[in-house]
């Protein structure tokens, strides 16, 4: 699933089971396919994902050895909407 800073669910692939893991389904995604179109042709646009992804120019993953935290903290608050959208959907 993917979604905006406001919450708002951009895109979900719902095409595979839960026992798939999530770069697996990201990686056979039309979603993939269509930002590295997208990259391919000039432009520049981004997605974050958690550190179960691999690092591509258009998917920002957490820096895993580093010593500097700042863009690590900013990528945490800005996932925190991701695991927030989860929650609201499940409560509903």
């Amino acid at each position: 699933m993917v979604c905006d800073d406001e919450y708002r669910i951009l895109n979900v692939n719902s095409k595979f089971g839960g026992a798939n893991h999530d770069s697996f389904i990201w990686e056979n995604s039309n979603l993939n396919t269509y930002m590295q179109s997208l990259h391919q042709n000039g432009e520049i646009i981004w997605l974050l994902g958690d550190s179960g992804y691999p690092q591509r120019p258009w998917l920002m993953t957490p820096f895993l050895d580093t010593e500097s935290n700042n863009y690590n903290e900013k990528h945490m608050r800005a996932q925190v909407v991701i695991e927030n959208t989860f929650s609201r959907l499940k409560n509903r």
